[in-house]
């Protein structure tokens, strides 16, 4: 049985019923917080616990890139390893260009930003969480599928043709 196009719909309206309930929970519901940590220090925020492990530098192609070593967990559960950091390219010493952790957890968002650091031992990050955000994305792909079966075409039914003309009598002369 065929759905017809008023049925396929309620897919796509869905979807965007989910990506702004993604879009408002992340907009209004976002926490952060800002540390400056010495390494096996912790910042808490929203239930997760990120303890500051050291810093790291290095240099690829001509570019100085720092990162620092977090572990997320959630009560007494590890989540994640995360690495946020800088890369401060030649010439622009004083405008390092910043690598945001994103780590994903259920319905939350974690990011993570190296705003500054003092050798090995000491960091300075801002974090945020977002809650609801990959219902931004959830929402996003059931509007494409429901938009997809909208515009799919009608199945012909080119069955029930194809049987009357197998049943309609023929009449041959000579």
């Amino acid at each position: 049985m065929a759905m017809g196009k008023a049925t396929r719909a309620p897919c796509a309206c869905c979807g965007l019923v989910v990506l702004a309930v993604g879009v408002i929970g992340s907009l209004f519901f976002q926490t952060k917080t800002d540390a400056q940590l010495r390494r096996g220090e912790s910042v808490r925020l929203a239930g997760y616990t990120l303890t500051f492990q050291g810093t790291t530098a290095s240099t690829q192609q001509s570019v100085e890139v720092v990162r620092a070593r977090f572990a997320v967990s959630q009560g007494t559960s590890a989540v994640a390893t995360i690495l946020p950091g800088q890369r401060i390219f030649p010439g622009f010493e004083n405008q390092p260009a910043s690598i945001v952790s994103i780590t994903t957890v259920g319905l939350n968002d974690l990011y993570v930003f190296l705003a500054g650091y003092d050798g090995a031992d000491s960091a300075t990050i801002q974090v945020f969480m977002n809650p609801l955000v990959p219902l931004v994305w959830t929402g996003g792909v059931l509007m494409l599928l429901g938009g997809i079966a909208c515009w799919w075409p009608e199945r012909r039914r080119t069955g029930a043709l194809l049987e009357a003309r197998q049943l309609a009598p023929v009449e041959v002369t000579a």
